[in-house]
């Protein structure tokens, strides 16, 4: 069996009808249809063939593939396992007689534009009439499923009793309803010294997509290069996106690329051969990740106020384990839980999906509004924060009502009602203190501005000044007029007399107090050259 050319071999000369000639092509494949890609527009042809394991395969393949000789084109079809053994008759017969039947397909998971289809990798859930088609070198992002859903369930049951743990895994159906919401990428950094069983909430809401496990699963970690977070993030489109940190020491320029693009949804520009410029990748996604500390500590500067708001952070001393349901420690409860999601998974969230399409998006809207009311907010911070938690609250209990989540009614949003007070709480705190840093800064300006300051504009300096003792630091003006106080970092502690340095920086920057080196730049302290001496200092507006 296979796919055969049947033509007809001509003569040799007068008098020689020729002869009939059968050639093997490839094994048995069909053209099945003309596809369109959302992403740019462009055609292909989506081929069905029987791979070398005996199994139905479906590649799609663009039609700039077909262009010159196609052996782009025979390339990914023999990777598919088409096995052909006349690439020129396998390219012609690519080429002619396109199938009528036109399908949508997408180089990234989730939506179709309508809202009518959800794609991935194995499947479409809604209209059949779209697929998954992403470039030879996709991976797949890690979905998968096994096992049996009651045995997940079993694991999921044991979050009751734990909100932290219920607002963590509630998390892995937030990703799919963003995008019909109209909200934008939001996410959780869970942060607590080791111990404190952060791992295990994230494992359970990583295998309501794919297997559960810290490697070779759904779950990514913090040390994956820039480059490689984004094209798994834009093949987890309208998906939850894990990141755990479990011991790897990512390059910090790094951690704050990743944060700003995945919570952005934007990649980078790239441009062709010819110098047009590709389609940018674009993603939806509820990001996950645990580390042992906060995002700001591990970058030179801080984070903008708008990720900030997106990407909140859930700092734990305790454990999140508050009712161990009869196991003898938290390590025996973790271990219980490991031992069921890496066996069982994949199954919960597209179970969910299918009853949002079921259930209606117009109906979810109206559910989402009447949540949000729950979630009171006084900044711009807190209300992209309340955001993020009436969509945990809403797709927790969503997961209840459809017998997702083995949860009581109310249990969902209860669990992340708490967890937001407790945001809240710490939210109010770091405001406070921030206050204070801007009340211990302006006061030791205005006792030491004139004594500890050295004037470097010359034109404003006098015979008469007094010598510098225990300097602190420069002033200067800047192009506006305006003076500048330029810190040492010694003084700058002593400045703050005893409140966290270290936290200080980030906060000044974001009040406009701590003037940046330059536009973009993340590190905060300048580098400055003072009379042919090399100094780091932090400018400090007048």
């Amino acid at each position: 069996p296979g796919l055969w050319y049947h033509g007809w071999k001509a003569g040799r000369g007068r008098g020689d009808p020729g002869e009939p000639v059968d050639v093997r092509i490839c094994r048995p494949a069909w053209k099945v249809a003309t596809t369109k890609t959302v992403d740019d527009g462009t055609f292909g042809v989506l081929v069905e063939l029987i791979d070398l394991r005996g199994r139905r395969r479906l590649v799609a393949l663009p039609c700039g593939a077909l262009a010159g000789d196609g052996i782009a084109a025979v390339r990914e079809l023999e990777a598919a396992g088409i096995q052909a053994t006349h690439d020129r008759l396998l390219v012609h017969w690519l080429r002619c007689a396109p199938p009528v039947k036109v399908i949508t397909t997408m180089r990234r998971t989730g939506w179709t534009p309508g809202f009518d289809a959800f794609v991935l990798p194995d499947r479409t859930i809604g209209d059949r009439n779209a697929m998954f088609a992403p470039g030879a070198a996709a991976s797949g992002a890690g979905f998968a499923s096994a096992g049996d859903f009651a045995r997940w369930r079993e694991a999921a049951a044991l979050a009751v009793g734990n909100p932290d743990i219920a607002t963590i895994v509630a998390a892995a159906f937030a990703a799919p309803l963003i995008g019909p919401l109209g909200l934008p990428s939001a996410g959780l950094h869970v942060t607590g010294p080791s111990g404190r069983v952060k791992t295990t909430p994230l494992l359970i809401a990583a295998s309501a997509w794919g297997r559960g496990v810290e490697t070779g699963g759904y779950v990514l970690l913090w040390s994956a290069t820039a480059n490689g977070v984004e094209a798994i993030a834009n093949e987890r489109c309208d998906a939850p996106l894990i990141i755990d940190e479990q011991g790897a020491r990512a390059d910090p320029r790094d951690v704050a690329e990743l944060v700003y693009r995945l919570c952005g949804g934007i990649g980078r520009a790239r441009a062709r051969r010819d110098g047009s410029a590709r389609p940018v990748a674009a993603w939806r996604t509820f990001l996950l990740s645990t580390a042992e500390h906060a995002l700001e500590s591990r970058l030179d500067g801080p984070l903008p106020a708008g990720v900030k708001g997106r990407l909140l952070e859930l700092r734990y001393e305790r454990s999140l384990v508050r009712d161990r349901h009869g196991f003898e420690s938290d390590a025996a409860f973790a271990r219980h839980v490991r031992t069921i999601v890496a066996e069982h998974y994949g199954h919960a969230g597209p179970a969910f999906v299918a009853a949002m399409l079921e259930y209606g998006l117009d109906w979810i809207r109206r559910l989402y509004t009447e949540e949000r009311k729950r979630f009171g907010a006084a900044s711009p911070v807190e209300e992209r924060a309340a955001n993020t938690f009436a969509l945990l609250a809403l797709a927790g209990e969503l997961a209840i009502r459809w017998a997702i989540l083995p949860w009581p009614r109310g249990f969902a949003r209860a669990a992340a009602q708490e967890v937001w007070c407790a945001w809240h709480a710490t939210s109010r705190a770091e405001a406070d203190e921030g206050r204070r840093f801007v009340e211990a800064l302006r006061d030791f300006i205005a006792r030491h501005g004139a004594s500890r300051f050295e004037e470097l504009d010359p034109d404003r300096r006098s015979e008469h000044d007094r010598p510098i003792v225990n300097r602190a630091g420069w002033k200067r003006r800047n192009e506006a007029g305006e003076v500048e106080f330029l810190i040492t970092p010694d003084a700058f502690k002593e400045a703050l007399a005893g409140l966290p340095a270290d936290r200080a920086p980030s906060y000044l920057a974001e009040v406009g107090l701590l003037v940046r080196p330059r536009e973009g730049y993340r590190r905060l302290a300048h580098r400055v050259r003072i009379r042919g001496e090399r100094h780091v200092v932090y400018v400090l507006a007048g």
